[in-house]
């Protein structure tokens, strides 16, 4: 998560990372199941410049969540398997979702 939100990302992801700028909405990528010092949430922001990875005491809301077990999003998030298939429960605004997985790893 936090490689989309990099200066150096648009080099990596290519062109189609810029049209996942906007005005604030938000996508929440959740991870269930892990432990100890493992990250299992973030919050990235749209904005006017790019992404970026909120900070953990922000407080905003994701106007999609995305939750599942690290692998399985893994393979949602690389397009290795399609939202329909994959096993990961998604609330709020699906379009967000999509918006990403069109985007970011196109």
């Amino acid at each position: 998560m936090r490689g989309t939100t990099s200066p150096e990302a648009a080099a990596f992801f290519g062109p189609r990372l810029a049209a996942t700028t906007g005005e604030g909405s938000r996508c929440g990528p959740r991870a269930t199941g892990a432990t100890g010092a493992v990250r299992a949430e973030w919050l990235v922001l749209r904005t006017p410049k790019g992404l970026v990875m909120a900070a953990e005491d922000d407080g905003r809301r994701a106007g999609v969540t995305v939750s599942g077990r690290a692998g399985d999003l893994l393979m949602l998030m690389k397009r290795r398997m399609p939202m329909t298939e994959a096993a990961v429960d998604v609330q709020g605004d699906t379009r967000l979702l999509e918006h990403w997985l069109e985007n970011v790893l196109a």
